[in-house]
């Protein structure tokens, strides 16, 4: 990604309308007394493209408008490295924010990706410069004082902060995936080995051999497989026999119940009928009772009047 164009306004500083033109510098240096604005032109171009700084992160935006100022925009212009120009465009104020993405087509911006969400703008940016932000502060822009800090550092501390800057533990990442694979594919190597030691006996007999022991196989499968079939079939039937057998020892159970049903009915009709020829002769068993309870009345008043008599 080449800087070509960066225009400010209420940006830290900034607060008047500023232009800085890259387009025909190759090799240059940026220099000027303290508080002249040297980091802030650094902190535009990452704002521009990230919405962050190198020295307030991802802080609001408000952080960043210079003082006296209602809100700031910002506008860079570069090349990237499809060798074609696009432009930043970001505007703030305390109501409102607004991000443009463009692209320069036939000498006029067009509008780089269609989706309009702060989100998807922030990827398709990413995707044009190839870095996001961590990335680029660590690849094309050192933060202000990690540079003294890797000067006047110890040894140590030159080697951890020159492996945070350049992303050294990516590297180590892919170095242990690498060695990873690689053990992997030794084991695997290694399994083939054996798989081909045990292929060096594979003659012309022994493949006969086999592919007879094959056909064997084969054949008392397929017989395996019909007395399968038999054995499902014969099932199929003993469950029907059982069924079967079922059914009729409860019609039995059920027949000898109304057996022994019909012998009760039998034995209460001929209760029955002697009930009934009892019922019949009752009342000339009662009147033979009332006649002999008044013959013994006659017998008893006949002794008593002959023993007055005597």
């Amino acid at each position: 990604m080449r800087p070509l164009r960066l225009e400010l306004q209420g940006f830290t500083c900034f607060r008047d309308f500023t232009v800085i033109d890259f387009s025909n510098l190759e090799l240059f240096a940026i220099v000027g007394q303290t508080g002249a604005g040297k980091s802030s032109i650094l902190d535009a171009l990452t704002f521009a493209l990230f919405e962050q700084t190198p020295r307030l992160g991802s802080k609001p935006a408000k952080e960043l408008i210079a003082q006296g100022s209602s809100g700031m925009s910002l506008s860079l212009e570069f090349e990237a490295s499809d060798g074609r120009k696009y432009r930043v465009a970001r505007t703030y104020s305390s109501k409102s924010s607004d991000v443009r993405f463009e692209r320069l087509e036939n000498d006029k911006w067009v509008t780089a990706v269609e989706q309009i969400k702060k989100k998807e703008v922030a990827e398709a940016i990413e995707r044009t410069v190839g870095l996001d932000f961590e990335g680029f502060t660590r690849a094309v822009l050192l933060p202000q004082g990690e540079f003294d800090r890797f000067l006047r550092g110890e040894p140590k501390q030159r080697r951890d902060l020159l492996k945070n800057l350049i992303g050294l533990e990516r590297i180590e990442n892919i170095q242990k995936r690498s060695g990873e694979l690689a053990r992997e594919a030794k084991t695997k190597s290694e399994a083939l080995q054996i798989q081909l030691e045990s292929l060096i006996s594979a003659t012309p007999e022994a493949f006969d051999t086999l592919e007879t022991t094959q056909l064997q196989k084969q054949s008392e499968l397929e017989q395996t497989g019909q007395q399968l079939e038999q054995l499902k079939t014969a099932l199929i039937e003993a469950r029907e026999v059982w069924r079967l057998e079922t059914a009729l020892q409860n019609v039995k159970l059920e027949w000898q119940g109304l057996e022994a049903a019909q012998a009760k009915i039998e034995a209460l009709q001929t209760q029955a009928k002697a009930a009934r020829r009892v019922a019949s002769i009752l009342p000339l068993i009662e009147q033979n009772l009332k006649l002999e309870a008044r013959l013994n009345q006659i017998k008893r008043e006949a002794e008593t009047a002959q023993q007055r008599f005597e």
